[in-house]
């Protein structure tokens, strides 16, 4: 099993608070992994801590042992002060997860803008962009001056 790990937040930064919010795990199909374990596709959910931190860890299956390849889809459920549902969140990206888990946010499969392309003698002064963003090399005396370069 994997460790997934993460904190569920608002675009207000916890304002309205997610205490108590469900998160579903949804595998993509059935599948088998190894030689022994046939698996359902039954959501697993995972409550969110409820002391205002919004973190959640879920113990997965990873996606790379199953045969045929699977993914996660991910729902999260914010209830109100009341226990009452409120909002949903149904997330159109497929979460794929490997053998040794990692933070939730370096594991989905997101599609990168394709026209976006940075244009410089060097990386980006802040950090490097996500993978998939295409590089312009303008330096002249570098010896890949003029090629395009493809973030991995």
């Amino acid at each position: 099993m994997a460790l997934v790990t993460g904190n569920l937040s608002t675009f207000g930064r916890g304002n309205p608070p997610v205490a108590g919010s469900v998160i579903r795990f949804i595998p993509s199909s059935p599948a088998t992994s190894g030689s022994k374990y046939l698996l359902s596709s039954i959501r697993v959910p995972i409550e969110v801590a409820v002391d205002g931190s919004g973190a959640f860890t879920a113990n997965l299956e990873p996606t790379e042992a199953t045969r045929p390849g699977t993914y996660y889809t991910v729902q999260i459920e914010v209830p109100d002060t009341e226990r009452n549902f409120t909002h949903l969140d149904d997330l159109p990206w497929p979460l794929l997860v490997p053998p040794q888990g990692g933070e939730i946010g370096s594991l989905f499969a997101l599609s990168v803008n394709p026209s976006l392309v940075w244009i410089g003698d060097d990386y980006p002064p802040d950090s490097p962009p996500a993978p998939g963003v295409w590089w312009l090399v303008t330096d002249p005396e570098s010896a890949d001056y003029g090629w395009i370069m493809e973030w991995a």
